[in-house]
């Protein structure tokens, strides 16, 4: 969803528009912003059940969202409508950019190099009901009238392993979903199936005795977090061994903030990686053409959106 947002706004370097507090910690923001939406839905729903006017109801949803923007302005920061930024190439020559607009500042400077047009979305659901070689979209999912459409192209994991492989070694750095908290370690930064020993201290495992597509039909899985692959490990045989991740939960995190994970758990607990179409064979992005499959909008396939 992050393309409709910088196909509207654009984007800025990071240095004028640093993280704030609620940026890097967005629970207590989110709980703000889920009660003030939950009430002006009773608003809305109290207006239409008294039959007002189209014109009245409008209004209130104006006034609800000159509130919700104000909170999350306070929360986020807004950024200047104009900027000028300035650095050193690494020829040490000077250089200024601006003053220019953010959606300038992404049409010249970043979509050369990185277009966000390009990406697409390919997902690992092995649930029965769900074939392989479908597009599927979530029922409400989306966050800009009148956007991009959220188009999932579900294939075998053994395809997202292949594909993204293969961007990181084109120098292209890999978005992706997964379950995080399964069979992962925080502190040391480690995701792997054998990183816990249950069976040593229960008497049983847990979670690796269900299927991928069982967690996800029981709820003992779903996407829950989004980060990057930045590298791949492949061996003398050709084999993709592991990644490194990289997270956004600070530096005292795995090792400065990079996170290592397997193969055997990326094919369990990875779900979703965005991979520009020139990586892509023609066969797949073709199901890009397909009218997607509508899930429901409880499915686990969408919970990134509200777990981020």
């Amino acid at each position: 969803m992050i393309l409709n947002l910088v196909r509207k706004h654009g984007l800025m370097p990071k240095k004028h528009f640093p993280e704030s507090f609620s940026c890097e910690a967005s629970a207590r923001m989110n709980a703000i912003l889920k009660s003030k939406l939950r009430e002006y839905a009773k608003a809305i729903r109290d207006l239409v059940s008294k039959g007002d006017s189209d014109a009245d109801i409008s209004s209130l949803i104006q006034e609800q969202m000159n509130n919700i923007y104000r909170v999350v302005g306070i929360c986020l920061g807004v950024p200047d409508e104009t900027f000028t930024w300035t650095y050193y190439d690494k020829n040490k020559a000077f250089h200024s950019v601006g003053p220019i607009t953010p959606k300038e500042f992404y049409e010249k400077h970043v979509k050369p190099l990185f277009n966000v047009d390009d990406k697409v979305c390919l997902v690992t659901d092995p649930r029965p009901t769900n074939e392989y070689g479908k597009s599927y979209t979530v029922d409400c999912l989306g966050n800009m009238v009148g956007g991009r459409r959220c188009i999932y192209n579900n294939q075998p994991v053994e395809l997202l392993l292949e594909l993204t492989a293969k961007s990181i070694k084109e120098g292209e750095a890999v978005w992706f979903g997964c379950d995080v908290s399964k069979r992962s370690t925080y502190k040391q930064g480690i995701q792997d199936l054998k990183i816990h020993n249950f069976p040593l201290v229960f008497g049983v495992d847990i979670q690796n005795p269900l299927t991928k597509a069982d967690r996800l039909i029981y709820g003992e899985s779903a996407m829950t977090h989004a980060m990057v692959f930045t590298a791949v490990n492949i061996n003398d045989n050709g084999e993709i061994t592991k990644f490194r991740v990289e997270n956004s939960w600070g530096e005292d995190r795995g090792e400065k903030g990079y996170l290592l994970m397997t193969t055997d758990w990326f094919k369990e607990f990875t779900f979703e990686v965005v991979i520009d179409k020139k990586f892509v064979p023609e066969e797949v992005l073709k199901v890009f053409d397909l009218e997607p499959i509508v899930l429901p909008a409880w499915d686990p396939m969408g919970t990134l959106a509200k777990c981020c």
